[in-house]
């Protein structure tokens, strides 16, 4: 079964209505309420939807007890919105091909890239065959790479971003931990970024607001096309 994973529910309210929700449960609801796993009916077709909650812990925490505890799940593709550092337009499609870390640094030590862990590359990369499938669906996505990190990312960003990283399109706050995750589960991972917001603007968190119904929209458009085909 598919597991289609957000930050947060807001990110795909627009298509949620349109789901029969089977079951619903979370972890603790005193502390992380907003970490759902739904489990979700389209046309007679079954699949998960959850919502991980902001930021590299909450969606890696989460992910993991979703894999630990439920064997059904063969892939998982994660949607969301993200910001990008190229002049492309708001609702634009990036497919991951390899995602990094961004705020993880030992480069103080010998040898290490920035975004690098001890024992593990640089860079973590999406599932190949899921990939291929996702770009015979949407013409229009491009294949880059994203960073992530626990911040929002800003124009004062882009730089080290440029310096230390190759063809980034996108930047976020949860896609390289759950890439991460996936690796260790041994489960095939993709992730479509839809573009909110653009950080070579002063403000681009007034633009991610402003945009919101835009990409929005182009996430529930997203939802729809890969539960028509799979």
């Amino acid at each position: 079964m598919k597991l289609f994973i957000f930050a947060e529910k807001e990110e795909i309210e627009l298509a949620l209505n349109h789901f029969e929700i089977i079951h619903e449960e979370g972890i603790n609801e005193k502390y992380s309420d907003f970490q759902k796993l739904l489990l979700c009916k389209n046309k007679n077709r079954k699949f998960y939807i959850a919502f991980t909650g902001v930021g590299k812990v909450n969606a890696s925490m989460f992910l993991s007890y979703i894999l630990a505890t439920h064997n059904d799940i063969e892939e998982v593709i994660n949607i969301g919105p993200a910001g990008t550092i190229k002049n492309i337009e708001i609702g634009s499609l990036i497919l991951a091909q390899n995602l990094a870390y961004f705020d993880t640094n030992l480069t103080t030590l010998k040898n290490y890239k920035l975004g690098e862990l001890p024992k593990l590359n640089q860079y973590f990369s999406t599932n190949k065959k899921l990939n291929e499938k996702i770009q015979h669906i949407f013409s229009n996505i491009t294949l880059a790479n994203v960073v992530t990190a626990d911040k929002f990312f800003s124009k004062n960003d882009i730089e080290e971003i440029n310096k230390n990283f190759e063809n980034v399109y996108a930047v976020d706050m949860e896609a390289t931990s759950l890439a991460h995750t996936t690796l260790i589960y041994k489960i095939n991972f993709s992730s479509i970024k839809v573009i909110s917001d653009n950080l070579l603007i002063e403000d681009n968190g007034k633009d991610y607001h402003l945009n919101s119904l835009k990409w929005k929209t182009k996430i529930s458009e997203v939802i729809f096309k890969l539960l028509e085909v799979n």
